[in-house]
C-alpha cells in the first residue's frame, strides 16, 4: 500500500516554494524596471528645497507666507508656463509654508495682513542680472535657488 499523504505534502511544499521564488523574481524584475528617482520632477524639487527648508526651520520660521519670484518677476515680465510649473511644485514641496506670487497663493488670492518676510528666488533659467537692493541673501543652493529676507521688515 502506498501512502499518499506524505507525497501530497511534499508536492504541496514544493509548489509553495516555487510560487514564492516566482513572486520574488517578478517583484525584482518590476522594481528594476521602475524609473530612476532622479527622473521624477517632484523628487528633484524636494532635493532642491531640502536645505532651504532646514534654513527656515533653523531660523524659527516654521510656517507662514513666503514670496516666490523668478527672473521674469524681477524684470516685470509675464511668467511663462515653466515659471508657473515650478511655483506649483515648490508649493507642494514647501508645505506648510504658503508661497505667494503676485499677491496670489497657488489656490487663489492670498489674504495677507503684512508682506512675507522671506523671498524664494527660483532662478532655474539663469542667474538674475539685477536684484533689488532691499534684499539680503540668506542662503544660496547649488541648484539656482536663493532665499532672501527684506532689509527692512514691515
Amino acid at each position: 500500500m502506498i501512502r499518499l499523504h506524505p507525497i501530497i505534502r511534499s508536492l504541496c511544499g514544493t509548489i509553495l516554494i516555487i510560487i514564492a521564488y516566482w513572486n520574488i523574481w517578478v517583484f525584482t524584475r518590476n522594481v528594476a524596471n521602475l524609473p530612476l528617482r532622479d527622473s521624477d520632477d517632484l523628487v528633484v524639487q524636494e532635493d532642491r528645497y531640502r536645505e532651504m527648508r532646514n534654513v527656515l526651520l533653523g531660523m524659527g520660521y516654521d510656517n507662514g507666507p513666503i514670496r516666490f519670484i523668478t527672473n521674469r518677476d524681477l524684470r516685470s515680465e509675464h511668467p511663462i508656463l515653466e515659471d508657473d510649473r515650478r511655483w506649483y511644485q515648490a508649493q507642494y514641496v514647501m508645505v506648510p509654508w504658503i508661497l505667494v506670487r503676485n499677491e496670489n497663493a497657488v489656490g487663489g488670492p492670498a489674504m495677507l495682513s503684512t508682506a512675507p518676510p522671506f523671498i524664494i528666488g527660483d532662478f532655474w533659467d539663469g542667474k538674475p542680472v539685477d536684484l533689488p537692493q532691499d534684499l539680503i541673501k540668506l542662503y544660496e543652493s547649488g541648484t539656482k535657488l536663493v532665499l532672501f529676507r527684506k532689509k527692512s521688515l514691515p
